[in-house]
């Protein structure tokens, strides 16, 4: 299901060269790159890029969890991630 989102526009915002650079400068310049699995149901429709400060933690429960800044508000997601790294 990946390999169709990604071998055609990953999301709305961008195409796959787009979607793809912004992967590879995170994976250069920090090690790291994350994107929002989006589903509707159970089908996997669009990979959404995170910010490069997204990191991840683990709750008291030992969830792993994601918490980034969008315009200036902190967010913590609990949802699905795709993960890339060196």
């Amino acid at each position: 299901p990946v390999a169709a989102v990604v071998s055609a526009d990953p999301n709305i915002d961008q195409t796959t060269q787009e979607f793809w650079g912004g992967q590879a400068a995170g994976l250069v310049v920090l090690g790291n790159s994350y994107a929002e699995k989006m589903y509707v149901g159970d089908r996997l429709v669009s990979l959404e890029q995170l910010p490069f400060e997204t990191n991840p933690y683990r709750d008291a429960n030992g969830a792993l969890n994601y918490r980034y800044v969008d315009r200036g508000k902190t967010e913590e997601r609990r949802t699905e991630r795709a993960n890339l790294r060196e």
